[in-house]
């Protein structure tokens, strides 16, 4: 096996995802490592990194790759010894077995079928109404701060028909959950939204068993009445659902919706095509995750045995990192990638993944997504930028904290 830190590189090339200016422009890093290093290793993190299109579909269909927790990190512990961060990992569709996932997944997909979350757009347009009703008065808005932040956690708290007394718990365990999956917080704040979680799980763990008892409606009812072969999902089947509901539906689109109005203000060409053809929505959103994309870094693939790529060896258990941002602009993939086109054909997307962890809940995702943007543009036809979009360090996401907009023109 060629000697990984031994491959030809560029003296002054380093690759730092959470270098400052990073999420401002990856693309160079990105393009050079397609180019000369599509298969690097990754001293500080001890993991390959995988950047062409071809090579990060591989990890995702690839049956030699595993999503599975066993393979990184400590042996697996009984259900009682486990945090309650560590019990959302393990019932997570994200790491359960495939024998698990397969179930879990089909007992499930139906309610996230595009028809099926079509009935709850109206519930999540009351949420985007609430958050922006008074806000026009305002002259300016934070696209950040004062719409998308909470904007996903409050539209799936509705959507799971969660009690409004208990509203606020919910939101609380929300975001501790998205704090626990991608940590960028300090240390103490970090401690304390772990020490809530236990607490989190509880409330869910009950309000699981009083919507048992006593359907109310909602995501939450129809998760726990689905069945494959006769069978649901188990108590902890269900509680790992509900974190990954949070965590996948909460943290991307947040990013998406601010990433997406952001292109198309800054791209009045584009905009002024979606006012003329509204139907382009979908895709347009699904042109922003390509072209301007908020992922870095994806959960890490691992390989079952050795696999030969680019001349050096992917050994078996060594964690694999494809970078969806960068096979997004893969130029073998997308013509003149660089280029930000709404009516561009998105076959090749990566936005919502590929093969058997292809995102389930996509059309629910892409639906918050839309509400949010549609909405925007509709209310506020003349809004225009204030300054360039600020970001924070981050390990999984280029972090928009702050996105400045004129609501005047």
């Amino acid at each position: 096996m060629p000697d990984p830190t031994a491959t030809a590189r560029r003296a002054d090339f380093h690759f730092d995802p959470s270098a400052a200016g990073f999420d401002v422009d990856p693309w160079p890093t990105y393009a050079y490592m397609q180019e000369h290093e599509p298969a690097f290793w990754w001293e500080e993190k001890q993991a390959w990194i995988l950047t062409r299109h071809e090579d990060v579909v591989m990890t995702l269909r690839d049956p030699r790759f595993s999503v599975e927790f066993r393979y990184y990190g400590p042996d697996h512990l009984p259900d009682e010894q486990l945090t309650a961060h560590q019990l959302l990992t393990r019932y997570g569709m994200f790491w359960m077995s495939l024998e698990d996932h397969n179930h879990v997944r089909g007992a499930v997909a139906s309610l996230f079928r595009a028809n099926a979350v079509a009935e709850y757009r109206q519930q999540v347009q009351r949420v985007v109404d609430d958050i922006l009703d008074g806000t026009a008065e305002r002259g300016e808005l934070d696209v950040v701060e004062d719409f998308v932040l909470g904007y996903p956690a409050k539209a799936i708290t509705a959507l799971l028909g969660i009690p409004g007394e208990q509203h606020d718990d919910f939101l609380r365990f929300a975001s501790s959950v998205l704090d626990a999956f991608y940590p960028s917080i300090d240390a103490a704040a970090y401690d304390e939204k772990m020490s809530y979680l236990p607490h989190g799980v509880a409330l869910v763990e009950g309000l699981i068993e009083q919507d048992r008892a006593n359907p109310r409606g909602g995501l939450l009812s129809a998760l726990i009445a689905a069945r494959r072969g006769g069978r649901g999902l188990s108590p902890r089947q269900l509680l790992g659902m509900v974190g990954v509901i949070i965590s996948a539906g909460s943290e991307p689109t947040r990013h998406l919706v601010s990433f997406t109005i952001y292109n198309l203000l800054r791209h009045p060409d584009q905009l002024a095509v979606l006012r003329a053809q509204p139907d382009l929505l979908g895709n347009a959103v699904n042109e922003v995750g390509r072209y301007d994309s908020m992922g870095k870094l994806n959960f890490p693939r691992f390989p079952l045995e050795d696999i030969e790529l680019h001349g050096v060896t992917l050994r078996k258990g060594c964690p694999v990192f494809g970078v969806f941002a960068s096979a997004q602009r893969d130029p073998g993939v997308f013509p003149d990638p660089g280029r930000f086109d709404i009516r561009r054909d998105q076959r090749g997307s990566l936005l919502w993944s590929t093969g058997l962890h292809n995102c389930l809940g996509h059309s629910l995702a892409q639906m918050i997504v839309e509400v949010a943007v549609e909405t925007f543009l509709r209310r506020f036809p003349d809004a225009s930028l204030l300054g360039d979009p600020v970001y924070t360090r981050d390990t999984f996401f280029r972090k928009m904290v702050s996105l400045p907009v004129s609501l005047k023109g």
